[in-house]
């Protein structure tokens, strides 16, 4: 039981090693990205509201205006979506050439 202790131990230490490496600086990037996201969406809304109150633009453009900036928001957190399960697919695919890598050097012919 100690030796299966220690091989999931060791096997453990080994994924976090990988999902560190690859995950690196991913989450500070997205958190930079999204307040100026966040940023630019507000100053479009208020933008939009303070044109239809100058009137340089009619209610319905400021409507327009307001749901493109919510449109390209909505473009922003779908990049970071598709950044963040482009980092967890390559985490799982590491998890599964270590567990391989160990689990065929361990027996007689390799299963995985």
């Amino acid at each position: 039981m100690s030796d299966l202790s220690s091989t999931v131990s060791s096997l453990s230490k080994a994924i976090i090693g990988e999902a560190t490496k690859i995950g690196g600086d991913l989450w500070s990037k997205i958190q930079q990205a999204s307040k100026f996201y966040i940023r630019a969406y507000t100053q479009a809304v208020i933008d939009a509201a303070g044109g239809v109150a100058m009137g340089d633009m009619t209610a319905e453009e400021g409507v327009n205006s307001a749901k493109a900036a919510a449109f390209f928001f909505h473009m922003m957190v779908a990049q970071a979506t598709e950044a963040t399960l482009a980092a967890i697919q390559k985490f799982f695919d590491a998890v599964i050439a270590t567990l391989r890598m160990s689990i065929n050097a361990a027996l007689p012919f390799p299963i995985l």
